[in-house]
């Protein structure tokens, strides 16, 4: 099952990615809170199929004294998977304030979503109100700030994020939403056992992981091509909120342990809907119960009583599964006569 995740995912991957266009403009936001000017790249999707297709966004901090292009790799791997991407430009200077930094991305949450709403914008009835702080290094760190400062981000994803100050390893325990930290296991820069870890170890995150890429170093993390592919479903899960697509990024990391380790913390509390559409019908000698797949489903079971007040019992084992969009579970006659059932569905 996990490889069949996987296989028809990157199918997904592929089509997905290659339905958009980057396009780009520049503008300049400010933020009368702070009397400050916020220079603002932003790289958007275009689906000549549907002009009118919306796509959530990410704020996303640069490093230290790298240009906003540096990423562009990543920048084009978040286009390609349906999302805007906006990149300030600010503090960019040999000192910057980590401190400014994160607060002009928290400013830029509202600001890019208030571009939807201004006809003269490219962004015009384009941004859906699904926001991820992300960033590299400095960004990275930054981003883990802005998280802690508003909790209207949605996750926070960063790339070999570095310890600001004031610390975002202190800060993290405030950031509550789900987490993706990507790091490289030969960042000699900001080394992951004193930047990313205590990050990924402090944050309050519901869900939160951490992935490091073997070999990988601070300056071409970014540029690994594992990075988009572990990213895709992870941001299905954002635009969804399906814990199916979680399923398939814990199965994507599985799947390339030779390239990768990780550590997963779910703190989740999923609630699966019931079985629908359910049918029953009989032959000779079979009884089979059909109900319609749950996609965030790991198993069924199946549960039957000789009264439909009595204690019911799980028979699962006594017939067999199958099926995929439709799962139907085949039971002996001999199980089945005259008996009340029912299904519920679970995750491990």
């Amino acid at each position: 099952m996990r490889h069949l995740l996987i296989c028809i995912f990157l199918m997904y991957l592929m089509i997905n990615c290659g339905a958009y266009t980057i396009s780009q403009y520049t503008k300049t936001f400010y933020d009368a809170s702070r009397n400050r000017n916020i220079q603002t790249v932003i790289f958007y999707p275009v689906n000549a199929a549907n002009p009118s297709e919306s796509f959530p966004y990410a704020i996303f901090g640069h490093g230290w004294l790298v240009s906003y292009s540096y990423t562009q790799d990543l920048t084009d791997a978040w286009v390609g998977l349906g999302w805007i991407v906006a990149l300030p430009t600010t503090e960019s200077g040999l000192f910057p304030s980590h401190q400014n930094f994160a607060l002009d991305i928290v400013f830029l949450r509202g600001a890019v979503l208030s571009e939807s709403s201004d006809p003269a914008s490219p962004l015009y009835n384009k941004v859906i109100p699904l926001s991820v702080a992300s960033g590299y290094s400095m960004g990275g760190g930054s981003a883990v700030l802005a998280a802690s400062y508003d909790s209207g981000f949605d996750a926070v994803i960063t790339y070999a994020a570095a310890n600001t100050n004031p610390s975002a390893i202190t800060a993290a325990a405030s950031v509550y939403v789900p987490s993706l930290a990507l790091s490289g296991s030969s960042d000699n820069i900001a080394p992951p056992s004193s930047h990313q870890i205590p990050i990924y170890n402090n944050l309050a995150s519901v869900y939160k992981s951490f992935v490091s890429l073997n070999g990988a170093t601070h300056t071409n993390l970014f540029s690994q091509s594992l990075v988009p592919v572990i990213m895709s479903p992870f941001l299905s899960y954002l635009k969804t909120g399906s814990v199916y697509y979680l399923d398939v990024f814990e199965a994507v990391l599985a799947s390339n342990t030779n390239s990768l380790t990780y550590q997963i913390t779910d703190n989740l509390i999923v609630q699966l809907d019931p079985p629908n559409n359910l049918s029953i019908n009989l032959d000779r000698d079979y009884l089979s119960i059909s109900w319609e797949r749950i996609l965030e489903a790991h198993g069924y079971r199946v549960y039957a009583a000789d009264h439909p007040y009595d204690t019911f019992e799980d028979i699962t084992s006594l017939g067999t599964l199958s099926g995929t969009e439709v799962k139907t579970w085949d039971v002996p006659l001999s199980e089945a006569v005259k008996r009340f059932f029912y299904i519920t569905s679970y995750r491990d």
